[in-house]
This record gives structure tokens, sequence and C-alpha cells, in this order.
């Protein structure tokens, strides 16, 4: 049997107050070590939101305790830590071996420098563009007079590709807030390992075993609402457009 001490965090005490974060965490990682028949020994929350590791004492405990009864650090999800360096620091101290992350399990540490990197280099990127983007409209602005002024000067086809350009900007934000929301990694992480066990479900009755199940561990979908066969379906095939 599989031994696990897991660590949770969150950026902000307001998170930590309302422990909705903390909590979906906490189902995550459960759900995770029941479908493994592990044994959970401890479990450490940290409220953080800087960027020094060593700061992180609640972590420094998790990791020492893991190593004391040869037990994995389990944590919900990747971005737990703020970038590479930090995953990596932790993967050499505890070992690849040793470490699971439910949102990308079996995976070494190539995986995991890749998709770290990768996600760093994301974030890097959102915030140049978003930088970029203000800095423009500011100039825009400054030369004009003015947001009202600029549309009324703009012509038609500008108008339009401006349109068209928000309205892509949206529709990735709202893509890549579904892809980290809570709800659904852990609603990606139950059907990918019903998937692995059982195939991928082919009608509704096995859609609605699977909502009973999702229910069952106090799970709701994004929205708020309790799933059955329909909600279910309908969220597998959004998610299996954003989460590969």
């Amino acid at each position: 049997m599989n031994k696990y001490i897991s660590w949770r965090r969150v950026s902000t005490q307001k998170q930590g107050r309302s422990g909705l974060g903390l909590e979906a965490q906490k189902d995550i990682i459960n759900y995770f070590i029941e479908k493994d028949n592990g044994l959970l020994l401890a479990d450490y929350e940290e409220i953080y939101t800087g960027t020094e590791l060593s700061k992180c004492t609640e972590l420094r405990k998790a990791i020492e305790h893991a190593k004391k009864e040869n037990a994995k650090l389990i944590i919900a999800k990747c971005d737990r830590f703020r970038n590479t360096l930090e995953a990596l620091q932790v993967l050499a101290e505890i070992g690849e071996n040793n470490i699971v992350f439910c949102d990308l399990p079996n995976s070494d540490k190539f995986t995991l420098t890749l998709f770290f990197s990768l996600a760093e280099r994301e974030a890097l990127l959102v915030s140049i563009r978003t930088k970029a983007a203000l800095a423009a409209k500011k100039k825009r602005n400054e030369q004009t007079g003015g947001t009202k002024e600029l549309w009324g000067k703009n012509s038609s086809t500008d108008r339009i590709v401006s349109i068209n350009k928000m309205h892509d900007e949206s529709a990735n934000k709202r893509r890549e807030n579904a892809r980290i929301n809570e709800s659904n990694v852990f609603f990606w992480a139950f059907i990918t390992d019903w998937i692995k066990d059982k195939g991928e479900p082919r009608n509704y009755e096995i859609w609605g075993d699977i909502a009973q199940k999702l229910n069952n561990l106090n799970q709701k979908t994004a929205t708020g609402m309790e799933y059955n066969s329909v909600r279910a379906a309908a969220m597998y095939r959004k998610l299996k457009k954003i989460m590969k």
C-alpha cells in the first residue's frame, strides 16, 4: 500500500478563509489516493503568495514528513508551484518517484520539466501581450483624446477587426480559465481514470453511473450544479477539446 503526505496551497488569505480552493484540492487528492487504495498519513495546507520557496514552511514540513515515513508527496495540481525552478528543486530533493501530481500522474522528470517550462513560457507570453496591448491602447487614447473618439474615427473595417480581436482574446481567456478550473481538473482526472479502466463511455446509462459517482464524491460542475448523464457527457466533450 502506497503511503501519502499531501500538500495544498492557495495564494491569498481570502482563498484560505473561504476554504474553497483548499477543499477542492483536498477532494482531488482524496479521490486519487482512494483510486490507488493508498493511505493518507498527513495533510499540510499553505497560504502563501510570495516567490521564495524557502518561505513555504508547510511544504518543508510535508517534504520532511514524507521522507521520514518513506511516503509519497502528493499535490493536487502542478500549478501549486510558481515556476519550473521551484518544482525541480522539490523534485531533486524528494526524488521523482516520490512525488505525485494528480493532474499529471505517472510523469517523469523530463515530462514535468517540459510541462512546467511550457506553462511558465505561456504565462510570460500572456504578460508580454497584455502589457503591449495596454501600452498600445494608452498610446491610441492619448493620440485621439479617448476611446469614444477613437471608435468614432475608425472605419467600419477597423472596428470589425477590433471587435474580432477582442472576441478571440476573450475566448482564449475563457478556455484557459476552464482548463485550470478546479472542478474541471477533478472531472478530467476522474474521467481519464475511468476511460483507462473501462473504456470511453458509449451511452447515457454509463454517463449516469459516472454522474452518480461524482455526486457521491460531493463534486459539482464548474457552475455549481450536480451532475447528471447529460451534463457529464457534455463536460467530457467540452474538456476533451481543451485539456489535451
